[in-house]
């Protein structure tokens, strides 16, 4: 078995210049990741393409473990054709000191970078929006960060150090992912804003969060990550702003949200219902529902004034009448603040639209 593992591991279709590749998806796809297999050391300069009998092939990706344990590497340029780094990929090379990652990647995978024991500074383009688990664990980097809320470019990388009582945290406006593992067993934390920024929430972003009683999920995610809201189980509402779930990315639905009560309150969009009717939705109590936005009368949240505000305003009138199950907590409807929801607050509306 440990004979097949270590051929497994370093097994590659070709070898250019000390570097092995991979195919993606096969020879003919035009695309290669470097793989593990090449006698890494030194200063390393990845090509943007490669040729192998007679073909070019772009090089995007650093896959797993390509360079796992090269304890002689010392720095690594990437070219601007690589969009990801592979979970492990330069895991334990002690050596390495300098690694530039162009504004091409978009995500790393889990312990990328862990054990780079020599890594002191890093810079993270602003591309990158997903970071697996423990990206830069028992590096100097990480080490080196104050207490709290270690940023990784634009991710939530992850909080360190003891987390205060009922802490509660607001994301930056600018922040692009969650990384997986960011406030795993975090169970002081009692409410994180979630801005309509965040496009990723990795892996166990928030397992084991027992203190948090609600969570907000904006409409700009596109991918969750497993158990990202495992053993939440004071979680009272969720949120939900995605106006399309079938769009998100999620590997194992069960997994996302077990072990979380199946009785609360699950809010969505107005309209959407019957699309949540499907895992990790449907096992909750699913609400329409509208949200206060910054702007009066933006009921879609666009941060626009218009048309479709009107539309939904009068589905809200006429469904409210039909005594379906609608909330609107917030207000975000009764733009006159008179505690009613009717034809006024829709002249109201009217009027933001033509300045009056």
């Amino acid at each position: 078995m440990i004979v097949i593992l270590a051929l497994t591991a370093s097994a590659f279709n070709f070898m250019v210049d000390g570097i092995a590749y991979n195919y993606i998806n096969s020879p003919s796809g035009g695309e290669v990741e470097v793989t593990n297999g090449g006698n890494y050391s030194g200063e390393l300069t990845i090509p943007s393409m490669v040729t192998y009998n007679g073909t070019a092939y772009s090089v995007t990706s650093i896959g797993i473990i390509a360079f796992k344990y090269s304890r002689d590497l010392t720095s690594v340029t990437i070219p601007n054709s690589v969009t990801s780094i592979g979970w492990g990929a330069f895991e334990g090379c002690v050596g390495l000191t300098s690694v530039t990652i162009p504004n091409s990647v978009s995500s790393i995978g889990m312990g990328a970078f862990a054990g780079c024991s020599s890594l002191t500074s890093i810079t993270i383009p602003n591309s990158v929006t997903s970071m697996g688990e423990l990206v830069f664990a028992s590096t100097p980097w990480f080490n080196n960060q104050p207490y709290g809320l270690v940023y990784a470019g634009l991710v939530a990388y992850k909080y360190k150090g003891t987390m205060p009582a009922n802490t509660k945290i607001t994301l930056r406006d600018d922040t692009k992912g969650i990384a997986g593992s960011a406030f795993y067993r975090c169970s002081d934390l009692t409410s994180v804003t979630i801005p309509n920024s965040v496009i990723s929430i990795g892996s166990y972003a928030f397992y084991e969060c027992t203190g948090l009683t609600s969570v907000t999920i904006p409409n700009s995610v596109t991918s969750i990550g497993d158990c990202a809201f495992q053993r939440c189980s004071n979680i009272e509402i969720i949120n939900c702003k995605i106006k399309n779930p079938d769009a998100i990315s999620i590997d194992n639905p069960d997994l996302v949200f077990r072990d979380v009560p199946s009785n609360i309150k699950l809010k969505v969009p107005i309209g959407t219902c019957s699309y949540y009717n499907r895992l990790p939705w449907n096992s909750f109590n699913i609400v329409e529902s509208l949200w206060k936005s910054n702007t009066i009368g933006d009921l879609n949240e666009d941060d626009l004034v218009n048309g479709e505000d009107i539309n939904l305003l009068v589905e809200l009138i006429i469904r409210k009448i039909k005594y379906e199950n609608i909330d609107d907590e917030d207000g975000a409807a009764d733009l006159n603040g008179d505690g009613v929801v009717n034809g006024i607050d829709l002249h109201e509306m009217i009027n933001i639209i033509l300045g009056i």
